[in-house]
């Protein structure tokens, strides 16, 4: 068991699910020397093999890295830039993003009773 700020006991059969994940942070081969290492994405290219690398970035901009790196390489090769069209990633729904509207929220409330900040 252990403590939330608000003083209350957390209990394991509170807990639905749990999980963590690493984050490297990347050097940027650009920066120069002693720069910090960065939190965004870093996108770099191998000029030996013309393969393309992606580095550091968050669990909550996937979607923007994905983007960047395939927009990069789309970019690189001519062949694919006449063949590949614009981006379509902000287009696209996420898993369970079907139905969604701004007034969820307030259905859950009402529907299962669930407090305005679970709704959220």
């Amino acid at each position: 068991a252990g403590e939330s700020g608000a003083g209350l006991e957390i209990r394991r059969t509170d807990v639905l699910s749990a999980w963590q994940g690493f984050r490297p942070l990347a050097s940027d081969p650009n920066a120069p020397p002693g720069a910090p290492v960065s939190r965004d994405h870093v996108i770099s290219r191998n000029p030996d093999t013309g393969i393309t690398f992606i580095t550091g970035g968050k669990w909550t901009t996937y979607r923007e890295m994905a983007e960047d790196v395939i927009d990069r390489v789309v970019r690189s090769d001519e062949g694919l830039t006449e063949k590949a069209g614009p981006c379509i990633t902000q287009n696209i729904k996420l898993r369970g993003g079907e139905g969604y509207t701004r007034n969820l929220p307030i259905q859950l409330v009402q529907q299962f009773g669930v407090s305005d900040g679970v709704a959220e």
